[in-house]
Parts: structure tokens; sequence; C-alpha cells
């Protein structure tokens, strides 16, 4: 059995889930509201690419815990777990 550090999880998880319920603040907007003030353009861009590499930290993490020498096993570890 793997053993995932917990903690780090766990903030991954929820700068993630930070992320994706400001987008969905966001989201809540006309889009000419929107797309009208660049600080809001700007915030979805951020928690969007914020989001993004999270997931990525969270992969790297899963992947770290099992020896990987060749790319095409990754999705098969990434889909155990």
């Amino acid at each position: 059995m793997l053993r995932f550090n917990q903690d780090k999880i766990r903030k991954i998880t929820s700068e993630i889930l930070a992320s994706l319920e400001r987008l969905n603040d966001l989201r809540k907007l006309s889009l000419d509201d929107f797309t009208s003030d660049l600080h809001k353009v700007g915030s979805a861009k951020y928690n969007f690419i914020a989001a993004i590499e999270g997931i990525i930290d969270l992969c790297n993490h899963i992947i770290a815990k099992k020896t990987v020498t060749e790319r095409p096993k990754i999705m098969p570890i990434l889909s155990e777990c």
C-alpha cells in the first residue's frame, strides 16, 4: 500500500477547492460584467492556473511514491489511486 503525505494532500486539495470556489463565484457574473472588469478577468486567469498547478502538484506527489521510469506507465499509476 502506498503511503501518501496526508497533510500535503489536504493542503493541495484545499488550495484547489479554494480556487474553484472563486472561479464559481466569477461564473455567476454576466458576460458583460465579467469582461468589462480586467481585475475579474485577471482573477479568473490566476485561479484557473492555481487550480491546474494544484492538480499537477497532487499528481506529482502520487507519482513520486512510485518509481516511474517509462512515461506510458504514469496514467495507470494515477488511475490506481
